[in-house]
């Protein structure tokens, strides 16, 4: 098991932060469980592996040659974040769960969306680059 060591123990302050910044729900807003995975769990695998699409973006632009294969990544990364996020508010919902504020429901829709959107633009135009058509 995986557990995040905050300097001092400021884990509460930490998410605290993240909850203003709207960047987190409050723990008392949301199902118990699913507090955890998205403040733990989920935000662990968020700090590593979204980079993949901003920096194949970064590459297109500066049109190094490794771009379509983060663009592809990326992507893929992209697509799969934004079905659960979207799925996770469906389903717990119709079974009664706490899943946060109304706002925050839509916002999770909305950024779902927008990062479907994304991911697919960069898979288009890199198997549009590598002549995959």
């Amino acid at each position: 098991m995986i557990d995040i060591v905050f300097p001092d123990n400021n884990e509460k302050e930490f998410i605290s932060i993240a909850e203003k910044l709207g960047l987190s729900e409050p723990e008392n807003e949301m199902d118990e469980t699913l507090y955890v995975i998205e403040t733990r769990a989920q935000g662990l695998v968020d700090l590593l592996l979204t980079w993949t699409l901003p920096l194949a973006g970064l590459l297109l632009i500066l049109e190094h040659r490794l771009w379509p294969a983060l663009a592809l990544t990326g992507g893929g990364i992209y697509l799969y974040f934004s079905s659960v996020i979207v799925l996770q508010q469906v389903f717990l919902k119709q079974r009664g769960k706490k899943i946060g504020r109304p706002s925050a429901e839509r916002s999770a829709y909305v950024f779902g969306l927008i990062w479907m959107l994304c991911a697919l633009s960069m898979i288009v135009l890199a198997v549009d680059d590598l002549g995959l058509w």
